[in-house]
């Protein structure tokens, strides 16, 4: 290979960053994803006790578990790993299940 094409190929490679800025991006994005859980379900959990004892006034538990579902069915579509395709199915059938009960509460009031 010539110099130009390495250096080429080199920025290619580094165009998200480097290895560790990458891990960092990942890492922060895990985070968010955990707060993000946080917040669904703190949310969701005072509106029922507050409110009512149905927790599907508000659309939190589809939020929580919607995005689980993406996160693990892309990580298990990428990876390949048992874990990460159980965990998908099992969020994504609550998600479904919540979107469910949800409209059922909004529809049929």
């Amino acid at each position: 290979m010539k110099k130009e094409d390495i250096l080429e190929k080199s920025r290619q490679e580094n165009r998200g960053g480097d290895e560790r800025e990458r891990k960092v991006r990942l890492d922060a994005y895990g985070l968010a994803h955990l707060f993000g859980i946080l917040i669904c379900f703190v949310t969701t959990v005072f509106e029922g006790i507050r409110y009512d004892v149905s927790f599907f006034k508000t659309p939190g538990m589809m939020i929580l578990f919607g995005t689980n579902t993406v996160l693990h069915l892309f990580c298990a579509v990428k990876v390949g790993k048992k874990y990460e395709w159980f965990v998908g199915i099992a969020s994504l059938l609550l998600f479904v299940g919540a979107v469910f009960l949800y409209f059922r509460h909004h529809l049929v009031g």
